[in-house]
């Protein structure tokens, strides 16, 4: 507003204004936000010195697109840094990626929701009473069902409390097999003894066999508590050495004398029912006999006499094979079946397993008269697998057999050598497979 030489004032810019030229910046920047302020956009100061801008709007803090500007900010007067700076991540330029913005109104409904959602639940707790004991009617009624340890139809003669042990024939030492209640039992129809014995808690079978006339139960040498015998065990259908270790010697002793003492009752049964077979006998019945073999050790005779009077072809087929006179014959032949306290069973004398045999008439032949009974043990009986198939097979009853009455013929007994017979009895198992090889050694008539 002043001229140049002779520094008087210009009447033609009196109402003109000017910028301030005490301070002046260069700025360059990008970005398209208003919001922004000034000093955000990427700038470089220069002061002093006139004011050089490129553009047209002059009223915004922040102008869109490319530009050059000066300062207008009291606040930046006294500042003279050359700065460089990035817009504000709102509306700048930046690589990122994008993220959806939660608006306030959408938080409340999320929180007034699950707010809701709660009350409902806590709501419905307290309008449902809780019931610890739920109950379900069953769909299909099953009947009840009536547990029997088979012990119902027995007496119980002796019951001691005892351990009970198993001689192992491999390690050679005695091994416990369990703890519990030891009993002889009794049963009144089939006239019958026997020991049982269960562990404590789970109830299994430790020890299940009869008691015959022939085991013989003694005190163990290195303890007066305990008793040993050998017996064959239905629980795993073996012959075992067995123990039973009581607390006191007065227990064993008790235990003992009970235990001869239904050995001395079978004795006098098995006298009165074999009576029975003897009231039969006859001079002149033919008498053969058996010597037995156990795993090629000597047994025993078996002395037999046959009722040659009541069935005289079965009784000469058994004859004529025990002399061998026709040249086959049970001599070397085995007693294939044995089921203790039923029956021993041989005279397979062509398979040697129960399917084969072989009479003295050439094949099978009809049955005789069935007037002898199976009335005790001792019998001698024809084995078939029907009516009029009878061949070389037999067996001898352990006891009382009623319901083969009419079904085997009975052709004679056992004169002498029970015990022989009982002792192999022992050598079975429940499936009928001997647990040693018995063999008919030797055999013959003696009259």
């Amino acid at each position: 507003n002043h001229c140049v030489s002779c520094q008087k004032a210009n009447p033609i810019f009196k109402n003109k204004t000017f910028a301030a030229p005490s301070s002046s910046s260069f700025t360059f920047s990008f970005g398209s936000s208003s919001s922004q302020p000034a000093a955000t956009g990427f700038k470089a100061n220069f002061s002093p010195g006139p004011a050089f801008q490129v553009g047209t709007c002059k009223d915004k803090a922040f102008s869109e697109g490319f530009k050059f500007e000066s300062s207008k900010s009291k606040a930046e007067k006294s500042s003279s840094s050359f700065s460089f700076s990035m817009p504000a991540p709102v509306g700048g330029f930046k690589f990122d990626i994008a993220k959806s913005e939660v608006k306030p109104s959408d938080r409340q409904s999320q929180n007034g929701s699950a707010s809701d959602l709660l009350k409902n639940i806590e709501g419905s707790d307290d309008e449902t009473p809780r019931n610890d004991e739920i109950h379900f009617e069953p769909i299909v009624s099953l009947p009840e069902v009536e547990v029997r340890f088979g012990e119902e139809d027995e007496e119980i003669l002796v019951k001691l409390r005892a351990k009970l042990y198993r001689w192992d024939r491999k390690l050679n030492q005695w091994k416990e097999r369990g703890v519990g209640d030891i009993k002889i039992l009794f049963h009144p129809v089939k006239k019958s003894y026997r020991l049982l014995m269960r562990r404590e808690q789970v109830f299994k079978v430790c020890a299940n066999h009869t008691i015959s006339p022939s085991i013989e139960l003694k005190p163990m040498n290195t303890s007066a508590n305990a008793l040993v015998w050998t017996a064959t065990d239905y629980s795993d259908g073996k012959v075992e050495q067995l123990a039973a270790k009581f607390k006191t010697p007065e227990l064993a002793e008790s235990f003992r004398q009970a235990f001869t003492d239904c050995q001395s009752s079978m004795s006098q049964t098995d006298t009165t029912q074999m009576s029975a077979a003897e009231a039969l006998s006859r001079d002149s019945n033919p008498v053969v006999f058996f010597d037995m073999a156990v795993d090629d050790e000597d047994a025993g005779r078996i002395v037999m006499e046959l009722f040659a009077h009541i069935v005289p072809r079965t009784a000469e087929n058994f004859r004529a094979l025990c002399t061998g006179e026709m040249g086959f014959g049970y001599r070397r032949s085995i007693f294939h079946r044995i089921i203790p306290d039923f029956m021993c069973q041989g005279g397979d004398i062509t398979n040697q397993d129960g399917t084969g045999g072989k009479s003295i008439y050439g094949g099978e032949f009809e049955d005789e008269s069935f007037e002898v009974r199976h009335t005790g043990p001792g019998l001698l009986s024809m084995a078939n697998r029907g009516r009029d198939t009878n061949n070389s097979q037999f067996f001898i009853n352990l006891k009382k057999a009623e319901h083969l009455d009419f079904r085997h013929v009975a052709f004679g007994f056992v004169k002498d050598g029970m015990d022989v017979v009982r002792r192999i009895g022992e050598l079975g198992a429940k499936d009928g497979k001997p647990t040693k090889t018995i063999t008919i050694s030797e055999c013959g008539q003696i009259f």
